[in-house]
């Protein structure tokens, strides 16, 4: 009896191990994709290939290093090499937010003495700063390509405009519980992930779609309601989009994120952006009412490289002088040039567009998350720049490094591009 229960087992093992072999060989031959669409951005070696390489200055010219764009705010950013610009920043930065639900007791009037309390209950942004994983959060564009032989004007995703797919990793419990269905399901997720990742500490993907523009029926059946979203302390009208997420890919990502209130993905609509207000232009000078996103203090935020390579060669011995510059999420990364000569820009050209200056960017604690790790370090990269680079008034006693911009459309309309490799032209400086 027992040999044969041996049999079993090693049969089982064996059907198990091959179904994994066989998982991550279709997984590494063939590209999943989106139905009807291709992948926007760049694919293959990063243009940040030699990001912590310290190179000589041999050229006073700046040029576009990088460009990057971050669909789901707070999350790992999409790399381009050519990006479209739109007056409240890059096309299809900062359009989903995650947010948790937390609640607030409504204070009393003066004398009343009632045992009854009231409590509020609101949505507030979630970022890095208190959930540093969301830097371990992937995510790619996906939008319609008439040439690729899935499109059809009928499907969902065509219909939608395209979709931002976020991917995250779980792994769930291993089971030796041979007999049951969804155990053995479990175990194959992660024998695949092995392989695939050839490491035994490798974790399965969960994966999520978003639409971009979802019609109106989809909207309706997957009903989306219009809610209150708390950015800091502004608050704007957003799209509860949360239906869009299994209930079971909701729970692993909120444990993914160590989120323990309900959460919940929104939408930030186009017509919700705030004004621009410090240094701003004027609208007859922007050619358009020159607002921003939420999280944002300017729609577009450029780093000069050099400045961060000076920044990591300030940190004490008893730190890793191996700061990358993803750590500034910024927009748009400038190589050549010595370090912080952007303290002084007024005005730029990139390529053939034109851009104002209209402030510093403060830093916080946000420096201290390791974007590869998705963990906090010491204080000390939030530190150090204070030391150096406490430059602006209404900042300190905060530091400053790298600022903001706005584009000056030649029209109302006007399709400005950014390309990896454009020229960056100081045009007036103060």
């Amino acid at each position: 009896m027992a040999y044969h229960w041996w049999i079993s087992v090693t049969i089982l093992c064996g059907l198990q191990l091959a179904t994994a072999i066989y998982l991550a060989y279709q997984t590494t031959t063939t590209t999943p994709g989106v139905p009807g669409c291709r992948r926007l951005g760049l694919i293959g070696r990063s243009n940040f290939f030699d990001l912590h390489m310290k190179q000589e200055i041999t050229s006073a010219i700046c040029k576009v290093k990088a460009l990057f764009i971050y669909p789901l705010t707070s999350c790992a950013p999409v790399e381009l090499d050519v990006a479209e610009v739109e007056p409240s920043g890059l096309r299809y930065d900062r359009l989903l937010t995650l947010a948790q639900l937390e609640t607030k007791r409504v204070d009393k009037e003066p004398g009343d003495m009632s045992v009854s309390t009231e409590w509020r209950h609101y949505w507030r942004s979630i970022d890095r700063q208190y959930f540093p994983r969301l830097a371990l959060l992937t995510t790619q564009i996906w939008v319609p390509d008439p040439s690729s032989p899935s499109y059809s004007p009928e499907c969902e995703w065509v219909q939608s405009q395209g979709c931002i797919v976020g991917r995250f990793s779980f792994k769930p419990d291993w089971s030796w519980n041979i007999h049951d269905r969804d155990a053995r399901a479990k175990n194959w997720e992660i024998l695949t992930a092995i392989i695939y990742q050839r490491s035994m500490n490798a974790e399965p993907c969960v994966e999520f779609r978003i639409p971009f523009l979802p019609t109106g029926e989809r909207a309706e059946e997957r009903h989306y309601t219009r809610e209150d979203v708390l950015f800091g302390k502004v608050r704007l009208h957003a799209t509860n989009m949360a239906n869009e997420l299994p209930p079971d890919v909701l729970a692993k990502l909120k444990y993914f994120l160590g989120v323990s209130n309900p959460l919940a993905l929104f939408r930030i609509d186009q017509e919700e952006q705030w004004n621009v207000l410090k240094n701003a232009p004027s609208t007859k000078e922007a050619g358009y009412e020159p607002s921003m996103r939420p999280d944002d203090a300017c729609p577009l935020h450029p780093l000069k490289v050099a400045s961060v390579h000076h920044l990591a060669s300030s940190l004490p011995e008893s730190h890793s002088r191996d700061l990358s510059a993803l750590r500034f999420r910024a927009n748009i990364y400038i190589e050549g040039s010595s370090a912080f000569p952007e303290d002084n820009w007024k005005l730029l050209r990139i390529g053939n567009s034109t851009y104002q200056v209209s402030r510093h960017t403060a830093r916080c604690r946000l420096l201290n998350i390791d974007s590869k790790t998705g963990t906090e370090d010491h204080n000390e990269l939030e530190r150090t720049p204070n030391k150096r680079c406490a430059i602006d008034e209404d900042a300190k006693p905060g530091a400053c490094l790298d600022v903001q911009i706005l584009p000056l459309l030649r029209y109302v309309g006007a399709l400005e591009k950014i390309v990896v490799g454009d020229v960056v032209e100081v045009i007036e400086t103060v």
